[in-house]
């Protein structure tokens, strides 16, 4: 997620800037971009390479940072490209809530992910008072007012929700 401030205003005026400047790092590295979804709070792309793709969301509104952004260097792009983005404490909260409000697969690979690239962020103090508060303001439906009944919902998982991860792995 891109944040280059929490005024929505400046957020505003910098985002045609941020989406040229996506677009063009994507396609000196080869990708083919292709807008699908373009909203207020953000823009979803779908980035092609040979045999398929994936799906990128540049939210500008959507969340308001609790901590301050950091820089932070793409791993893939050649030279270095960086730009300020969600702490990974901060980062990791919004999937966790993320999984308890969808129950998608993508979420768990995303954690799983995060889990595999910096395996001790949650004994990070702050960390896990941000994946507890996430935790706790996440709004499954229907509304559960006891935290353990809103886990149930993970003792079983559907095929749906499995089958997804396979092609994930």
């Amino acid at each position: 997620m891109f944040v280059g401030t929490t005024d929505a205003n400046e957020m505003r005026a910098m985002r045609p800037n941020v989406d040229a400047r996506f677009r063009e790092v994507l396609e000196a590295l080869g990708y083919v971009t292709q807008s699908t979804n373009d909203e207020h709070s953000g823009q979803t792309y779908r980035v092609k390479y040979p045999g398929d793709h994936v799906k990128v969301d540049v939210a500008y509104l959507a969340h308001v940072p609790m901590l301050e952004p950091e820089e932070r260097a793409c791993d893939f792009a050649d030279p270095p490209v960086s730009f300020p983005v969600l702490p990974l404490p901060e980062l990791a909260a919004g999937k966790i809530k993320a999984m308890m409000e969808r129950l998608v697969a993508r979420d768990l690979y995303d954690l799983y992910r995060l889990a595999v690239s910096v395996p001790h962020l949650l004994w990070e103090p702050l960390a896990r008072a941000l994946a507890v508060r996430a935790m706790c303001t996440a709004d499954p439906f229907p509304f559960a007012k006891d935290p353990a009944v809103a886990l149930e919902r993970f003792h079983h998982p559907t095929p749906g929700f499995i089958e997804p991860l396979f092609a994930m792995l």
